[in-house]
């Protein structure tokens, strides 16, 4: 039995909102704005879409006031009980989270998360948070008109539109921490700057406003492969209503020291053009840098909860914690390139000799045929 509650939210996703073929089964109701609804992800099901609990995963949705008689309308519609599940969650809208309904896909989905609206235009206005050497403006600029960037001698595309949608920007701190790995051949083959939202600290980020098609252009532009900035992040919802994302990784990188020239860029930026003074700029940079910082470690309380706490990682942690690095290790030393991850005693190396000697091997026994 759910609970009765008057002019009570509900987060829709899929054909409930605006242009959506179901759209109708809400007209009485009052729209309140755009939504995120984080640790959840969307499946394309066909016809219509369903959410499932997904860490580190976002749905970006619309915020109805309902009442008791649209959800029992809308709880046939969807099947409630069935196919889908009436919950409710925690979404961030445009004034902090609220306490919504939603309805929750009951099945096991298939294929892989989408990180778009079910119904979204190219011309959608979103905020584009950056946090490495885009914090300059001038090197964003060439992402979206194009060029030749003096800063790395790269040539840029651009974007199809190759303005801004506004001059409006608008600074904030987040969660998660800004560190450097991969190895970037833009950069002298060092480090660049990659988010992880589950770390412990908080990032700096400048956002520029751009339009949903920009915002794929650019992401292409830095490389949509998963090791690369292949994840879209919602952050969240803007004061004006509007969205924001950001580009990272698929997963954390070994840490990779970034070369001076790139370092220099973002120290030079936080100071020149978004108020940082020197010793701010350097206290933040050598914060990043710090690869011995702890992690945030997502473990289950005694009744079998999610809770979050700062506490120094196991070994098995922190093997587990590099999975996935291991992952790709694997990937680019069979495409024959070569990987060096952290010095010292990082679990990876144990892995990476024993890889690289089978690696060996192999490629000596192709030639022996």
């Amino acid at each position: 039995m759910k609970t009765s509650i008057q002019n009570q939210l509900l987060f829709v996703y899929g054909t409930l909102m605006h242009n959506g073929r179901a759209e109708y089964l809400l007209s009485g109701s009052k729209f309140i704005g755009k939504a995120i609804l984080k640790d959840y992800a969307m499946y394309d099901l066909g016809s219509f879409p369903g959410i499932v609990s997904k860490k580190g995963e976002w749905v970006e949705g619309e915020l109805y006031l309902i009442d008791d008689s649209d959800l029992s309308r809308l709880d046939r519609y969807e099947g409630e009980g069935d196919l889908y599940q009436r919950e409710l969650v925690t979404v961030e809208s445009s004034t902090g989270q609220k306490q919504a309904w939603a309805y929750i896909y009951l099945r096991k989905p298939e294929g892989k998360p989408m990180r778009e609206p079910w119904i979204n235009n190219d011309e959608d206005v979103i905020w584009y948070a950056v946090y490495g050497s885009n914090l300059c403006k001038k090197r964003f600029m060439y992402y979206v008109e194009g060029g030749d960037c003096e800063a790395n001698g790269r040539h840029y595309d651009g974007c199809r539109m190759k303005h801004l949608v506004s001059d409006e920007e608008f600074r904030a701190w987040f969660p998660g921490q800004m560190y450097f790995g991969n190895n970037s051949g833009t950069w002298n083959h060092k480090g660049v700057a990659f988010y992880d939202p589950n770390a412990s600290g908080r990032t700096f980020m400048r956002m520029y406003k751009v339009t949903r098609e920009q915002l794929w252009d650019i992401q292409g532009q830095e490389c949509r492969k998963p090791e690369w900035y292949g994840r879209i992040l919602a952050l969240g919802i803007h004061a004006d209503g509007c969205p924001i994302y950001t580009l990272t990784s698929e997963y954390h990188h070994s840490f990779n020291a970034p070369d001076n020239s790139y370092l220099s860029l973002i120290s030079q930026a936080l100071v020149e053009e978004n108020g940082f003074t020197e010793a701010e700029a350097k206290a933040y940079l050598d914060e990043c840098l710090d690869k011995k910082k702890r992690r945030t470690v997502i473990v289950k309380d005694k009744e079998g909860k999610n809770e979050t706490t700062k506490r120094k990682i196991t070994y098995e942690e922190w093997i587990e914690g590099h999975a996935r690095d291991l992952a790709w290790i694997v990937e680019m030393a069979y495409n024959g390139r070569h990987v060096t991850p952290d010095a010292g005693n990082h679990p990876a190396n144990l892995v990476l000799h024993m890889l690289e000697c089978d690696v060996e091997r192999a490629l000596q026994k192709k030639e022996q045929k």
